[in-house]
């Protein structure tokens, strides 16, 4: 059974735009060179700041499960996340999805 989710992405691009000096986030040709095992950071309903480990590329972005445990976002931890470069805010450069995650 799959379960639907309801959440909103912010999109860092935006949010760089408006804040330049207090929101950074990796360049774009990084967001955009992504692969299957890194982790990535996003921001769930403009609040809640998690990580996502991708599984695969797709046209346009990427299809990843999250890896964090949701405090507001009713989500749960391996629910898949469908995103897109732009709503990239961190890239994990540590091997493994245990270094940023709450481990589970």
């Amino acid at each position: 059974m799959t379960r639907t989710h309801r959440y909103t992405l912010t999109n860092a691009e935006d949010q760089t735009r408006r804040r330049p000096d207090t929101f950074e986030i990796p360049d774009g040709i990084d967001r955009h060179a992504l692969m299957p095992g890194q982790v990535v950071k996003l921001i769930f309903d403009d609040a809640e700041r998690m990580w996502v480990v991708i599984d695969e590329q797709v046209p346009g972005g990427y299809v990843g499960r999250l890896v964090s445990d949701p405090a507001f976002v009713p989500m749960r931890w391996g629910d898949e996340v469908c995103f897109g470069p732009e709503h990239v805010i961190e890239i994990n450069s540590a091997t493994g999805i245990d270094t940023p995650c709450v481990s589970h």
